[in-house]
């Protein structure tokens, strides 16, 4: 048998790109047809071929890539995407691939290392947090991607989010309707765009409805969106001169850790403070009290996210820019923030 060549021997082989011969296996229209037949011969006479027993025009798989060490696929997060992007993955005729993140990072350092990649049609990008590094490690191998939510502030690349900056200013507003005007926020990793958009959205939110922002109410700068950097931020929050009569919290594992301190501390949510959080979960309605949160609807950006790479797939010729699809989130109210009688204030 012949020795297994990578998809970048083949290339060499034929004298094309990366990218060349995988179009050629995803069936790109925009290839000359003498150069695709000069990969395909490649193909015919290299091991990939052998070892994938099928024809490179025959290959319909899409890739789902997701921290599963961090974030298995049973987490409440992942499993509602997964389970949107198999739903319509599957009515496209396509089979969904789960590939760990830790195998894209392996295939970067030693390209070759996982045939999948050569087998990809596209790919739905999940977690970890999506950079110029994976941006350019997919584009030269001309594999279409979609990603959601979790794309690096600055990196322009297809899209499917949550619109964060809008559900900021409802947060703002939901805690102004109770009587609220002291209110904080407590965030970080603002390198992640989404999380960069819910505290944007808290400051400029809270300028247009004429309130101050008091430094000491605000927690901005955790290393990770997290129960363990949320600890202790909250310690250092509750050490300042005084609280805020409200806080916004800019994800659910974060509030975990607020509310870990608050009970150990005894304060009481709501009475003593008011809490408005992101990332709807299932730990939302069991903590004490239950948390008055906005969810985002995961089945539904992943079916989007889905369709947007069928387009990527099959229609790159009408796509002029790096689409970019905002789904709007839904405030679900629950007890975690209190009406403010004029005493309170």
């Amino acid at each position: 048998m012949a020795k297994k060549q990578s998809m970048k021997e083949i290339a060499e082989a034929a004298g094309v790109s990366i990218a060349t011969v995988s179009r050629v296996i995803n069936r790109k229209p925009d290839v000359k047809e003498d150069t695709r037949a000069r990969v395909i011969e490649e193909l015919d006479r290299s091991a990939y071929r052998v070892r994938s027993g099928a024809s490179p025009t025959a290959l319909k798989l899409i890739g789902f890539v997701n921290d599963f060490r961090k974030y298995p696929g049973s987490q409440d997060y992942v499993a509602r995407l997964l389970q949107g992007a198999q739903t319509r993955t599957s009515n496209h005729a396509y089979h969904l691939v789960m590939i760990d993140s830790d195998a894209v990072q392996k295939e970067i350092r030693w390209p070759g290392r996982y045939e999948v990649f050569q087998q990809l049609s596209g790919l739905i990008w999940s977690m970890p947090v999506f950079d110029d590094k994976l941006q350019e490690f997919l584009e030269a191998r001309g594999i279409p991607y979609v990603v959601i939510n979790n794309l690096r502030h600055g990196v322009q690349a297809p899209l499917v989010e949550s619109d964060n900056f809008t559900a900021a200013r409802q947060a703002v507003e939901y805690l102004i309707g109770l009587g609220h005007r002291k209110i904080g926020f407590m965030g970080g990793a603002f390198e992640i765009a989404n999380m960069e958009d819910r505290y944007k959205g808290f400051r400029l939110h809270m300028k247009e409805f004429g309130l101050e922002v008091d430094p000491d109410w605000v927690i901005d700068d955790l290393a990770q969106v997290g129960r363990q950097s949320a600890i202790e931020g909250c310690y250092r929050l509750i050490g300042r001169k005084n609280l805020p009569t409200a806080l916004i919290s800019v994800s659910q594992s974060v509030t975990e850790g607020i509310y870990q301190v608050f009970q150990s501390r005894g304060i009481r949510v709501p009475d003593d403070i008011s809490l408005v959080s992101f990332d709807d979960t299932p730990v939302s309605e069991v903590l004490t009290p239950p948390v008055t949160t906005f969810r985002q609807h995961l089945d539904r950006m992943a079916e989007d996210a889905v369709d947007l790479l069928m387009d990527l797939i099959h229609s790159p010729e009408t796509i002029k820019e790096r689409p970019h699809l905002v789904e709007p989130m839904t405030l679900i109210v629950r007890d975690s923030a209190r009406e403010l009688a004029a005493r309170d204030e």
